[in-house]
């Protein structure tokens, strides 16, 4: 296969088909009969809950496959995300402090936005404002260490663990993108190398402190860094028995625990050349490709503010029965009155972001001390997590 590279618009359609994933998988997982997923940790057991689930109750195909397997679309997220830094970078050289403030007056307006309709649903369920501990969950996601606080990772809104994730791999980025720029699949391979080496060796350690590896950088920093390398490898050659290879990992990866770190990289790597592949039809717009792209242009948006409302959702129709056809009607319903949030939403950040852009951040010699100050900032953090967990 010849990687071809991708334009905007397909960006914004794998980012479409993502984020219809992870709002389904959100929605479903939560809705009987529900196999889990191996998302944060593995379990064996998942798997085969889910093909019996399959054969006992074929009718609930769509619940299952998005309830085990959608979580999925996150990877597809930190993918094109490592892709789309890449080619910005390639384009616009920055600095490292340029670039992180760059990155938060992106991530910092999202995260406000989703946190302003978090607190109008609270006090919509509950009639009251939030209390203390969510207070002192809110103010762990506003430091985006939340992943890195025992117990704090999936609280108050799950997804949100997405941004304190994405915060580290901002961090490592302008170091990523020198090294494998330089250096291509050597420094891929080195990466990936460390990367596996620090889940085996801290997972277990993290877990007990009840922090999880997976959803900090080392649990994902394969699927980054493969959207890095191939932002420098447009039109060249990648040997189609990685798809195989990429397919058997991943198909163990849901059989022994021993695999499954690898699952994610590996999905990935099917994903690229699924969608190669289907670039390769001669047919520029398909009925599915217009709305995927629509969705991908408000993914974030839908990203933030998705979960919020899905309590009462719950709520509500688990006062009405069960079923394949009422599971369905529901996410209908779900899907419709995230889609018309995630609209609002993307207008407040729109409108906040614009106004984050008015602020300049000069480049001087104090700017530039500061950089180094905060580069030796995450080189301490980073070290004190290492002696803390292991």
């Amino acid at each position: 296969m010849v990687f071809k590279g991708y334009t905007k618009r397909d960006t914004s359609i794998i980012k479409g088909f993502g984020i219809l994933c992870i709002v389904l998988h959100n929605y479903f997982h939560w809705r009987p009969p529900s196999p889990g997923e191996n998302e944060f940790d593995f379990l064996s057991e998942r798997v085969t809950a889910f093909f019996t689930l399959l054969g006992e109750h074929p009718n609930e195909f769509i619940n299952l496959i998005f309830s085990y397997l959608g979580h999925y679309g996150v990877q597809l997220f930190i993918f094109i995300s490592g892709f789309g830094l890449a080619i910005s970078m390639i384009n616009r050289p920055r600095t490292w402090e340029s670039f992180i403030v760059t990155r938060l007056k992106r991530l910092y307006p999202l995260l406000l936005v989703g946190i302003l309709f978090f607190i109008l649903s609270y006090m919509e369920i509950f009639a009251k404002p939030i209390g203390f501990y969510e207070k002192k969950e809110l103010v762990y996601k506003l430091l985006l260490i939340h992943t890195l606080v025992p117990d704090s990772g999936l609280s108050v809104c799950g997804p949100w663990w997405f941004f304190g994730l994405v915060f580290q791999l901002y961090l490592l980025f302008p170091y990523l993108n020198r090294l494998i720029g330089k250096w291509g699949w050597k420094a891929f391979a080195v990466i990936c190398v460390v990367s596996y080496a620090m889940i085996f060796l801290l997972r277990s350690v993290c877990l007990q402190h009840n922090v999880n590896i997976m959803m900090n950088a080392p649990g994902h920093l394969p699927e980054f860094c493969l959207g890095i390398l191939l932002a420098y490898s447009k039109d060249k050659k990648i040997n189609a028995l990685w798809l195989i290879l990429a397919l058997a990992v991943f198909s163990l990866g849901n059989l022994y625990e021993v695999f499954y770190p690898f699952t994610f990289l590996s999905l990935t790597v099917v994903a690229v050349f699924a969608y190669q592949g289907l670039k390769s039809i001669p047919v520029k717009k398909t009925f599915l490709s217009c709305p995927l792209a629509y969705f991908g242009g408000i993914s974030m948006a839908l990203f933030a503010t998705h979960a919020v409302f899905r309590e009462q959702i719950h709520r509500i129709s688990w006062n009405y029965g069960y079923g394949a056809l009422w599971n369905f009607e529901t996410c209908v319903i779900y899907f419709l009155i995230a889609w018309g949030v995630a609209v609002s939403a993307k207008v407040l950040y729109d409108f906040i972001e614009s106004w984050l852009d008015k602020i300049a951040i000069p480049e001087n010699r104090l700017t530039h001390i500061l950089g180094i100050i905060g580069q030796l900032a995450v080189l301490a953090s980073f070290v004190y997590i290492i002696v803390k967990f292991y």
